[in-house]
């Protein structure tokens, strides 16, 4: 018999890139002839509609000096792109969710805590959820449903939710799981089946979006950062995945070919963590750039600061890097475990303007809110943003534009080692929690959980707010810094005749 199911991926990761995810799952869906699949690209196609218009507004408004600041408030994170958390948050993507899901059975692949909102939602009215996706291997089955039940849907999370956690391929029996109705936790793959994926049940989404933005097909050759130290990150509950085991250079550039002719798209963004020199991601990324594509990485500053990976960044010839710097104040370095100082990125710094390829543009990001010994720390520290950015464009770097930056706001999310672990477990008083900023009260007023009931569960943490070592507490980081410089750095610039 067969189960007619929709596929329902989290809105979060539809925002520059089109997801590996949607591609595996697809794939493996269409490929077993036990479902009747029903896509959802209707729900992410008028959820970034609606909040690019939103945005587009917002934009405006704080290049021209309207309403500087509304934006960094507000939940849209207008530098970093992501529409739907806007909607997620607010709850107006609720109706949108059930009125374009047909189906009783839903496959809901969710990448973080904001997505369990979704699934309450379908488990409110009645519908029976599948949960995937990358939040399932950050948190225990008994975590997921204990935040469920704080939302107001406890019994329906007992009987009509399965979460089946760990990596989809496309051999992966879904039908079997789906059948036997109970959690799941795949623990046998084979990784190399995943550049056989190419199609995507999201294709109408992905021609209207290629319309307003420019696109990337996303890539991940390893799923583990070389470092995994930083204590605001979930990377270190994902279990290590090597995809380019015993495949060859040409079948992944046939991979990238063929996606290529899909989605009219000949941008590739390699999601690792770090992309490491290596003889065998050299020869596939030169071999990508050879066939025409513009390929972009994450890398860092440390590898930065190897003249050996210069070199390769620049042999390879990338179109961009993406570097996560973080911050520029030792203090807040230091206190999330970053390895690496102030003189470090100056270094580095340094080193672009005087070795890398022009045509490269380098891209950071930029955690808002982290902790900081004092006000002026802040200010200083966007200043210096404000002039990397114009020194690099001095040197030539990225066409004249310099760099670009991605600011995002600090999310506490559950399980982050930030939060969790000897700081709470040693805090007495505020002081002792110094610099930490809490949970923005989104956990009570946006996902509908009562944080005093949950906070000794030990599944969501305790929350806080930022203060200054003296004790005094403040805003975020925005409200501190000279509409000059913040214009500056959230605007992105183009090379001219771009």
């Amino acid at each position: 018999m067969k189960i007619d199911i929709s596929y329902l991926t989290s809105p979060q990761t539809w925002f520059s890139r089109f997801p590996i995810s949607s591609r595996i799952i697809t794939s493996n869906l269409l490929g077993n002839r036990h479902f009747n699949v029903h896509f959802t690209e209707q729900i992410p196609l008028i959820c970034y509609t609606k909040a690019f218009n939103i945005w587009k507004t917002k934009y405006r408004d704080m290049i021209t000096g309207k309403d500087p600041y509304d934006i960094f408030v507000t939940g849209t994170d207008i530098s970093y792109g992501r529409f739907p958390l806007f909607y997620i948050f607010t709850g107006a993507l609720d109706n949108i969710i059930l009125e374009n899901i047909k189906t009783e059975i839903v496959f809901l692949t969710a990448n973080t805590v904001l997505d369990f909102r979704i699934a309450k939602i379908l488990l409110k009215d009645k519908r029976k959820v599948v949960m995937g996706g990358s939040a399932t291997m950050i948190y225990e089955p008994h975590e997921i449903r204990t935040m469920l039940s704080h939302m107001g849907v406890e019994a329906e999370a007992k009987d009509n939710l399965i979460i089946v956690s760990g990596y989809v391929d496309l051999k992966t029996d879904l039908y079997d799981i789906f059948s036997k109705w109970v959690d799941k936790t795949l623990t046998e793959n084979d990784f190399s089946t995943f550049w056989d994926c190419t199609e995507d049940g999201f294709m109408d989404y992905v021609k209207i979006y290629r319309k307003l933005f420019g696109t990337n097909l996303n890539g991940l050759m390893t799923s583990k950062c070389w470092y995994g130290k930083c204590r605001f990150c979930t990377y270190g509950c994902l279990p290590k995945v090597d995809f380019i085991d015993d495949v060859s250079v040409q079948r992944v550039i046939d991979h990238f070919k063929t996606l290529r002719k899909n989605y009219e798209s000949n941008n590739i963004f390699f999601n690792d963590s770090y992309m490491v020199n290596t003889p065998y991601n050299k020869e596939v990324l030169m071999g990508l750039t050879e066939e025409g594509f513009e390929v972009s990485i994450y890398t860092g500053v440390k590898l930065l600061n190897n003249k050996k990976y210069l070199n390769f960044v620049n042999e390879v010839n990338m179109g961009r890097l993406c570097i996560g710097i973080e911050s520029l104040s030792n203090y807040a370095l230091d206190y999330i475990n970053k390895g690496y100082n102030f003189s470090d990125i100056a270094r580095m710094i340094e080193g672009l303007k005087d070795n890398l390829n022009p045509s490269i543009t380098p891209i950071f990001l930029i955690m808002c809110d982290l902790p900081v010994s004092s006000i002026r720390r802040i200010r200083t520290m966007y200043r210096a943003l404000y002039y990397m950015r114009h020194e690099l464009a001095s040197a030539g770097i990225g066409n004249g534009v310099g760099c670009q930056f991605n600011l995002s706001p600090l999310r506490h999310y559950p399980k982050t080692n930030l939060i969790d672990g000897e700081i709470l477990r040693h805090a007495h008083n505020r002081k002792d929690l110094m610099g930490i900023l809490g949970l923005y009260e989104y956990f009570h007023e946006k996902l509908g959980i009562n944080i005093d009931e949950v906070r000794n569960t030990n599944v969501l943490n305790q929350p806080m707010h930022r203060y200054l070592p003296d004790g005094e507490q403040i805003k975020s980081d925005i409200y501190y810094v000279d509409e000059k410089f913040i214009k500056d750095i959230v605007e992105w610039k183009f090379p001219q005749g771009f």
